[in-house]
């Protein structure tokens, strides 16, 4: 893989910059203000798209540039379009290796004298264990996982701290729980408690049982109640609708007045003799008069004496019949009164004829009245006891009954249909009293025993057993059966933790076994007549002889012809710059095999002093003889003059910007 062309269109200040890349080595100069910088920007965003903010000072321009680079694969050319990038030709090609933007960072692109590994030995790591095929990292990370899923510590022991939640000691709490709970289920035995458990647990089943029994019968008296409350409070309404339609004040009133013509009665009848006997005694009064008159007049001649006893008479005969129209009068009078009694009785809609019979059913009236107002009453007394009513009135009362009613229906269970039986009821209420003291009874036997279990249970529960034994959590310790099946649980959770931990063991064995191969072929990658090692002693001149990896360490150590081996940061600048260089195209090759690639280097080369500087070119020379690709950018003429003396490469010299 291969640049062959670059085109700018526009990045900040550059404008229509095309470049064609025809040879292994292309050199391209630019002095200052030339834009060099810029352009290589360019092509490293156009390469890498948002992988590009791994470099430093990338952003110089706050903008994506407008162009295409044209990639050549295996002679086939690529363009891509804006917002393709290198990983668009991995996609397509899957002949390529890939190369990921750490990778580009770190080996194919090196800018500004810096030779030195972005993340340094993180980055070769990495990387390193991807040329090898190793995965000693991933295999640490297992390692890890399993001392966690085994509980483990770094030694192989079963760990007893908080963030590995003390398996240790819990493991050493199960095992005492276990003997002692053996040891009290044996005694408990033996003294008995498990028949009086056993007893305990009958009057437990009768208790509840009976209790059941109970809530049935409870409801089925609720809605006998209930039956009995709708029942007098409609008699109740009957009876007050009934009474309403009598009006007691005017049946009273008639009484009354029936009354006093009755005790007018016996005077009636006097009256009536005095109005016939006066009339009588009136007439013959008169009559005798006249006669006397005539008599007097005609025997003796006498007008005055006629005239005076005719008078006398006349006033006895105006007596009589002033006394026979009185009385008549009175009587008169009682007959109207009579009549008004008997009209009165007729619009309370009792028909008769006569005073008498209009006194009698009178009483028979009140005699209704009251026993209506007695069964009223005995309604009330019976809804008030029955619903503990707390009103005093009929009227607000029955509506009070009727909303508790109400209620006490929507309250009660429609799915129960046991019959109401109150003898029942309270045998069954006697029956449970009866239980209920015995189970006391013989519970205040087994205090200690609870006593015992709870803290059992309580000591069971704090191990979290379950968080290994899902069935471990519905039990409670309540009994000795309850005991006896936590024993083998806790037996369980001490295997099962023992297990997990040997388990782990072993696994940790193997691929320790398999990291220590995988760290071999990681050490071999800088065998002693290694590429990496040739370029170094190279371009040292024989000043040292190879490089070496330590995978303990993580470090990187250069060897001295006598075999005195230094650390890196031992090493002149010149020097771990050349390592590096080395080191970039021993990974380089390693990472492509077979393939070829293109490095661009923009000044890389600055901090070498001038034998250093033509030893370098001539390594990149030998690159480019080995068909790598070689794009060379220098703004410095020193470094110009020297890549021009030792190299033919083809040279693109940039124009400074407007």
């Amino acid at each position: 893989m291969r640049i062959s062309e670059i085109h700018i269109t526009r990045y900040g200040p550059l404008k229509d910059i095309h470049l064609e890349f025809s040879s292994n080595f292309e050199l391209i100069y630019g002095p200052n203000e030339s834009g060099k910088t810029l352009f290589v920007d360019a092509v490293l965003k156009m390469l890498l798209g948002r992988g590009a903010k791994k470099y430093s000072d990338i952003d110089r321009v706050d903008e994506l540039p407008e162009g295409y680079p044209i990639i050549e694969v295996d002679g086939k050319e690529i363009k891509l379009e804006r917002g393709e990038t290198l990983q668009t030709v991995f996609q397509n090609h899957s002949e390529c290796v890939k190369i990921n933007a750490d990778e580009l960072r770190n080996i194919f692109v090196v800018r500004d004298s810096d030779l030195h590994f972005g993340q340094s030995i993180a980055f070769y790591g990495n990387l390193t264990e991807r040329l090898s095929g190793t995965r000693s990292t991933e295999i640490k990370h297992i390692i890890e996982e399993l001392r966690e899923e085994g509980r483990l510590t770094p030694t192989g022991m079963l760990a007893d701290s908080q963030d590995m939640g003390y398996p240790n000691r819990r493991m050493r709490r199960a095992e005492n729980l276990s003997r002692n709970f053996s040891e009290y289920s044996e005694t408990a035995s033996s003294n008995g408690l498990i028949d009086i458990e056993a007893e305990l647990f009958g009057l437990q089943n009768n208790k509840r049982e009976l209790t059941e029994q109970i809530d049935r019968l409870e409801k089925a008296e609720t809605r006998y109640y209930i039956e009995e409350a709708s029942r007098l409070l409609k008699e109740a309404r009957e009876y007050v609708d009934a009474l309403s339609d009598f009006d007691m004040a005017r049946i009273q009133e008639t009484q009354y007045e029936v009354k006093k013509l009755k005790s007018k009665s016996s005077e009636q009848a006097t009256l009536k003799w005095k109005r016939k006997n006066t009339t009588q005694l009136s007439i013959i009064s008169l009559i005798m008069s006249l006669v006397s008159v005539i008599s007097i007049y005609g025997l003796f001649g006498d007008t005055f004496w006629g005239v005076f006893v005719f008078g006398g008479l006349l006033v006895i005969t105006i007596i009589f019949g002033s006394v026979a129209l009185i009385s008549n009068q009175k009587i008169g009078q009682l007959a109207k009164e009579e009549a008004n009694c008997m009209a009165t009785g007729n619009s309370l809609g009792i028909k008769c004829t006569t005073v008498d019979e209009l006194e009698s059913k009178l009483v028979k009236k009140n005699e209704s009245l009251s026993i209506l107002n007695n069964n009223l009453q005995g309604a009330w007394v019976l809804l008030k006891e029955k619903l503990e009513l707390k009103s005093k009135s009929y009227d607000k009362g029955l509506d009070e009954a009727s909303s508790q009613i109400s209620i006490l229906t929507d309250e009660l269970d429609s799915n129960s249909y046991e019959e109401y039986d109150k003898e029942e009821l309270e045998d069954c209420r006697k029956r449970l009293k009866s239980i209920s003291d015995e189970f006391e009874k013989k519970g205040d036997q087994m205090d200690d025993h609870r006593s015992k279990l709870r803290d059992f249970h309580s000591e069971f529960n704090e191990l979290n057993i379950r968080e290994y034994i899902q069935d471990a959590s519905e039990l409670v310790i309540d009994n000795l059966d309850s005991l006896s099946r936590a024993i083998p649980l806790l037996d369980e959770f001490v295997e099962r933790i023992n297990g997990a931990a040997e388990t782990a063991r072993t696994a940790i064995v193997v691929f320790e076994q398999i990291l220590d191969e995988e760290s071999t072929k990681i050490s071999d990658l800088f065998e002693k007549d290694g590429y990496a090692s040739d370029i170094f002693s190279e371009v040292t001149k024989g000043r040292y002889s190879g490089v070496y990896y330590d995978q303990i360490q993580n470090s990187l150590y250069v060897s001295r012809p006598d075999g005195e081996q230094l650390p890196v940061n031992l090493l002149s600048k010149g020097a771990t710059d050349q390592l590096y260089l080395s080191i970039r195209f021993a990974l380089a090759k390693k990472l492509l095999k077979d393939q070829r690639c293109f490095f661009i280097f923009d000044d890389a080369l600055l901090s070498s002093d001038k034998s250093r500087l033509e030893n370098q070119v001539e390594i990149l020379n030998e690159l480019a003889n080995d068909n790598w690709q070689v794009i060379y950018f220098t703004s410095k003429d020193d470094t110009y003059r020297t890549i021009r003396k030792l190299n033919s490469a083809r040279l693109t010299k940039l124009q400074s910007l407007p």
